[in-house]
């Protein structure tokens, strides 16, 4: 497939800006700078394919087209070189074309290999004439199977042959007529990481092959969220923040130029070559040059920094134009539930269920004025950024135009020191090219880097409005009919249980306590609970054999009303509970069962024992699901989280008649001194006898469980 380029223009402008390889407002102005367009090309040629975005049989000329924009779409050079074309004659306009050439560039850079040099010199004259460059680029146009196409990584592929010996077999096979399509090296390949210059900077290659992160996450950020249940949702948001961590480290890593270090520090050998020399001849100008180039290099670190700091100008408004458009949806689903509760028929409400309702419609109502206060502010801030980023338009401007007269004061100097010394021509011909190998290169990662972190900050923000979508549905499906909220316990009621298997490796199996006969107007309570060490990877039987699953069926047996809520007791398959891959699928569990089940958000509960109360108090401190209140039974100390950090009451409870010393020591000292010994309760008993004497507990006599009235105290609401 050709392209006429000619045809196209407006189209590729619109491919880079679309996927933020060209700021809109030098598309508009007909300039490209700080790309490598033979690294887009291809890309854009699979693109229109895909796409179908053009008709095959107009197609005339090559992707060379789209190399040699120099003449269509205002000269792609360093900007230092920019000029008014129409001001020039005839003979300096095509030298500016070929300038403006990719493909030219990246040939003469190449050049700069000493064996590439020597395999194109044909006649040993230590010159390449036109006929040899030419006879160079025809061996190159046999590459991909046919004469007009010619690609950056022919080139590259090219220059592989020449420095592994094989140029000689493979012109003489062009001579032949019998040329074979190579295959085009990997860029992870040896010999590709040696190109241009033979040098090795890692997945770096020249024309941008640095993408920002492996090819499995990109793709994985590309998969669809259609039909995802919000648990799924959950743990595609985890996946994408991840991913999105992982690409912002990758930018920081290239805006460094660690992953270049190897060729840094051959162009700091080649200017030091180059600086001694002139040293040697010219002292003056020597010292003149090292000043030249430490103000030409603070320049052009200023204009770095301001590039960067305007992309982040640039991502920053984005991602806060991303939140004001969640926060109109959720303005949005606000005024459904107030629309729905506002028409809510009161005609067979209770008193204190009309009461109940007035309240819901006034916490609604100020939801929803706290979310139209969000979203203005956030307008405001926008409005701000696009001011700065405004100025930091022009202050990036003008240290371009600095930079830029600072190299022509240098290109000046080096000319003068040519012209009097030939004989240096070699060392600073030879720092020139690394230093620009070295800046392209940098200014591509630093591109392609932030491309990816785009497209993380875009998938996290695409996942959480889908989360938002779901949260909205939910809201407004709860809202249409009014619920109320029970009391903690009920006699009337009978409990029973089942044991629920996980469906996928997002979730724990886990046994579910809780009401026979279920009000669906009724908001229930929920308790977490965390068995210890001797259940892990136990199963069913094993949760019926301790904790909740064996003594709240009980209740009824004692005397004591029954829970009227849901106890969820998961099953740990192996090793701890206190790590955030367990506190997320605890949350997946928790986020599916408020989609099946009518819950009070407000008063949900974990506790744990043994194993489990590092588990409680980890998962009840770090993950999303908002805790009412945590237990730690026969609780003992974890490192990964401290109790102090917990923002809801912490309560314990330890035996004194053999229990684990280490367990009775940290929750009578360390424990108790950070919650108040008022929170903590000591039994008669050993270790594994405090669930028992917890769970059965009823020391007021009104035949409620004080545990479970302790944690779903109203006061902690």
């Amino acid at each position: 497939m050709y392209i006429n380029f000619y045809a196209l223009q407006s189209e590729f402008k619109e491919y880079l800006e679309k996927n933020n390889l060209i700021r809109p407002e030098d598309a508009e102005n007909g300039q490209i700078n700080d790309i490598s367009i033979f690294a887009y090309a291809n890309e854009f040629k699979e693109y229109l394919e895909d796409e179908a975005n053009i008709d095959n049989s107009e197609l005339s000329a090559s992707i060379e087209d789209i190399m040699q924009l120099g003449v269509d779409v205002g000269q792609i050079q360093p900007e230092s070189e920019q000029v008014d074309v129409q001001e020039k004659d005839v003979e300096t306009q095509q030298e500016d074309q070929d300038s403006g050439n990719i493909l030219n560039d990246l040939f003469n850079n190449l050049l700069g290999d000493k064996n590439f040099f020597a395999q194109v010199d044909k006649d040993n004259d230590n010159k390449i004439s036109n006929e040899e460059k030419e006879n160079f680029l025809n061996l190159i146009k046999n590459f991909d199977g046919n004469n007009d196409d010619i690609s950056a990584e022919d080139i590259l592929s090219a220059a592989d042959y020449i420095k592994n010996g094989e140029y000689e077999e493979k012109e003489k096979e062009i001579n032949n007529d019998n040329i074979k399509t190579p295959e085009i090296k990997s860029d992870d390949s040896e010999s590709s990481n040696n190109t241009a210059s033979n040098t090795n900077s890692g997945n770096y290659g020249v024309g941008g092959n640095y993408n920002g992160g492996d090819v499995d996450s990109n793709q994985e950020m590309q998969k669809s969220l259609d039909g995802m249940s919000k648990s799924e949702l959950n743990s595609e948001l985890i996946s994408a923040k991840d991913t999105l961590s992982q690409k912002e480290a990758k930018l920081e890593e290239a805006k460094s130029g660690a992953p270049l270090s190897d060729l840094n520090n051959q162009v700091e050998e080649a200017y030091n070559n180059y600086y001694n020399q002139v040293n040697n001849v010219e002292p003056s100008m020597a010292e003149e040059l090292h000043n030249v180039k430490t103000e030409l290099e603070n320049k052009k670190n200023k204009k770095d920094e301001l590039k960067n700091s305007l992309a982040d100008i640039n991502n920053n408004i984005k991602d806060m134009e991303a939140q004001y458009q969640q926060q109109q949806n959720t303005i949005s689903a606000l005024s459904a539930n107030l629309a729905s509760l506002n028409l809510q028929d009161c005609s067979n409400l209770t008193p204190e269920q009309k009461t109940e309702l007035e309240g819901k419609i006034r916490e609604t109502q100020s939801e929803h004025d706290y979310a139209v206060g969000q979203a203005e502010e956030l307008e405001q801030k926008i409005r701000e950024q696009k001011t700065e980023k405004e100025n930091t338009e022009k202050d990036k401007k003008d240290a371009e135009n600095a930079y830029n007269a600072k190299l022509k004061e240098k290109t000046e100097l080096e000319s003068k020191i040519s012209e009097k010394h030939p004989e240096i021509n070699e060392l600073m011909n030879e720092y020139n090219m690394l230093k620009t190998q070295y800046d392209v290169k940098k200014d591509d990662m630093v591109t392609q880097a932030q491309i990816a972190v785009n497209d993380a900050k875009n998938r996290v923000n695409e996942v959480q409005t889908a989360l938002g979508k779901a949260d909205d549905k939910s809201n407004i499906k709860q809202n249409l009919s009014f619920s109320t909220n029970p009391d903690l316990f009920d006699s009337d009621i009978s409990i029973t249980s089942e044991y629920v298997e996980r469906q996928d490796n997002n979730t724990l199996s886990y046994l579910l306590i809780g009401p026979e006969n279920v009000n669906p107007n009724e908001e229930l309570p929920v308790l977490v609970y965390l068995h210890g060490m001797g259940e892990v990877g136990q199963g069913e039987n094993s949760l019926r054999s301790v904790g909740p699953g064996k003594f709240v069926p009980q209740w009824s047996e004692m005397g004591l009303e029954n829970f009227n809520g849901y106890i969820i007791c998961p099953m740990l398959p192996g090793g701890g509970w206190d790590n955030a891959n367990i506190a997320q699928k605890i949350d997946n569990i928790m986020s599916d069962f408020k989609l099946t089940h009518n819950i009070n958000e407000n008063k949900v509960a974990i506790a744990g024992h043994s194993l489990g109360s590092k588990g409680a108090l980890y998962v009840g401190t770090k993950s999303q699901t908002q805790y009412c209140s945590i237990a730690l039974l026969s609780g003992y100390k974890t490192n990964s989280v401290n109790v102090n950090e917990a923002t809801v009451p912490v309560y314990g409870y330890v035996g004194s008649s053999g229990e684990d010393s280490s367990s009775y020591n940290y929750m009578m000292n360390e424990f108790a001194n950070t919650v108040g010994a008022e929170n903590v309760r000591v039994y008669p008993v050993n270790h594994g006898g405090v669930p028992g004497a917890v769970l059965t507990e009823d020391l007021d006599g009104d035949n409620r469980s004080d545990f479970f009235t302790l944690l779903f105290s109203d006061k902690i609401e």
